[in-house]
């Protein structure tokens, strides 16, 4: 409580001074980082700590926001950018360590006002735990059940909410468009409800998949070695969560980061986990990005990919212990998701220069995939890592370009 109380206070005088005497906060270039007061390549950006709905509403001038409770009872917020008469309606599904704001947060270049643009009807939802999503009918943020989660729940029942509500507002099939954990999860929903995947959702546009992770090339997958050092550390301390992204804590880390003027450092260090693209993060972005995350998740999430990655190529359910195991799955080990059981089109985007969702662990999944999954093909792109989707510098011409290109053959189908 008065560690809490001691970091708000600093917190508080750390963002009266940025506001006060630091007005430009973002630039160009990296060097001029070290002149942002001076330099005529930095400004203000006032989307800076602005969540979703605001920032939607300054570009577009209007959104709505909708609660959905889930099966196992969690609320989740989500938010639409509507259109009269669209062309489609997409679903943009954030990933790990992020929410909505991740689709928006780029400005006038995010993906979900350029496809807005294009004349979609946007969703943005936020799965459970997240900022938006952090109320239960039963249970709250301080009980660890609440916390019991990974993809795995995120993928069978979260999703099944988001898209037949989403359906149900609109009488529409749905472009279900996901990065990183997001695929892992529809890669689960579409599995293991196929029949309700196909009938709901016109195409599952997935960005640097994760599913198999047999040849991951990050220094991340080392982490795997320690994570039962870390779990017990966890169990010991009651941590079930990264800490919430408006906890002191955070706030405090956060406005520090925002204080150093080594963004270039912050790039490569990026790189060095995400793949080795440090040229193509863009500097303008790099203070806005830190301002926005990282937001809370379950640490469950990261001990089932810790799973996925030791297990030698795997796509399994989480691994409880033989004991629990041949009790919930009637076998010792857990089983496999029957990627062979897509009937859904699923177009998968990925680049040779993303060391976690890998180029071959990409096309070992397209191989997996069912027949029909495989109607639209698939897209292999060079010189952006894994975060690059969304704050890369190329960006627009490499991935959002080619999604667009991908709806209007989607519209012309349907």
């Amino acid at each position: 409580m008065l560690l809490n109380l001691i970091l708000s206070v600093v917190s508080f005088f750390i963002q009266e001074t940025v506001s006060k005497y630091l007005p430009n906060n973002s630039c160009k270039n990296y060097i001029d980082y070290y002149f942002i007061n001076t330099s005529k390549n930095c400004y203000y950006n006032s989307e800076f700590f602005e969540q979703t709905a605001k920032i939607i509403e300054k570009h577009i001038g209007f959104s709505e926001t909708y609660n959905v409770t889930t099966e196992d009872g969690y609320i989740l917020t989500l938010f639409r950018i509507p259109r009269q008469r669209p062309k489609g309606v997409a679903i943009l599904q954030h990933p790990v360590t992020t929410d909505s704001i991740v689709w928006v947060g780029q400005s006038n270049e995010s993906l979900a006002f350029l496809l807005w643009s294009f004349g979609y009807d946007i969703w943005l939802p936020n799965h459970r735990g997240t900022y938006f999503s952090r109320k239960h009918v039963n249970l709250t943020t301080s009980d660890a059940k609440f916390w019991d989660f990974s993809f795995h729940e995120i993928g069978l029942f979260d999703y099944k909410t988001i898209i037949d509500f989403v359906k149900m507002k609109t009488g529409s099939k749905i472009v279900f468009i996901s990065h990183s954990m997001s695929t892992t999860a529809s890669l689960i929903y579409s599995s293991l409800r196929p029949k309700e995947a196909k009938d709901s959702v016109k195409v599952f546009i997935s960005m640097s998949p994760v599913c198999y992770l047999k040849h991951v090339r990050s220094p991340v997958k080392y982490l795997a070695y320690f994570t039962p050092y870390l779990k017990m550390i966890n169990t010991l301390l009651h941590i079930t969560h990264l800490y919430e992204y408006d906890s002191p804590l955070m706030q405090t880390l956060r406005l520090l980061m925002l204080e150093l003027p080594f963004k270039y450092l912050a790039t490569v260090m990026i790189s060095l986990f995400q793949g080795w693209t440090p040229q193509e993060f863009d500097p303008a972005f790099i203070n806005l990005s830190i301002s926005h995350h990282p937001r809370s998740y379950s640490w469950k999430i990261f001990y089932h990919y810790v799973q996925q990655y030791l297990s030698g190529g795997r796509f399994q359910m989480y691994d409880y212990g033989p004991n629990i195991n041949k009790k919930i799955y009637g076998s010792l080990i857990p089983p496999e998701y029957p990627i062979e059981k897509i009937i859904t089109p699923t177009y998968l985007i990925y680049s040779k220069h993303d060391s976690i969702a890998t180029s071959e662990d990409s096309e070992l999944l397209y191989d997996k995939l069912n027949e029909k999954a495989k109607v639209y093909g698939k897209l292999e792109i060079k010189n952006i890592n894994h975060v690059d989707f969304h704050y890369g510098k190329h960006r627009k011409e490499k991935v959002f370009h080619e999604i667009i290109k991908l709806l209007k053959l989607i519209e012309h189908n349907f």
